[in-house]
This record gives C-alpha cells, sequence and structure tokens, in this order.
C-alpha cells in the first residue's frame, strides 16, 4: 500500500503546525487570562 506523496507532506506539515500553534498556546497562556477565560466558557458551554 502506497499513500501518494502529496498526502504524506500535507499530513506532515498539519502535524508540525499544531504541534507549534500548542507550543505558542501554551507560553501564552500565562499572561492571556482573557483567553483562558474565553476557553473555560467554551468548555462548559460543551458540557451542558
Amino acid at each position: 500500500m502506497k499513500t501518494p506523496k502529496i498526502l504524506t507532506m500535507i499530513s506532515f506539515v498539519l502535524l508540525v503546525l499544531l504541534f507549534f500553534g500548542g507550543l505558542l498556546f501554551t507560553l501564552t497562556l500565562p499572561q492571556n487570562q482573557s483567553m483562558v477565560q474565553a476557553v473555560t466558557t467554551f468548555i462548559n458551554i460543551k458540557k451542558h
């Protein structure tokens, strides 16, 4: 089973973007209280 080269590249790029996005998010979290508030309210809405 051979996956197309372009699909592998796309998934790899997406993974890298996700990784860096998460890294940036965790780094900026402490000085971004409004963002924390928005995320917590969003999670609370999802729970209900």
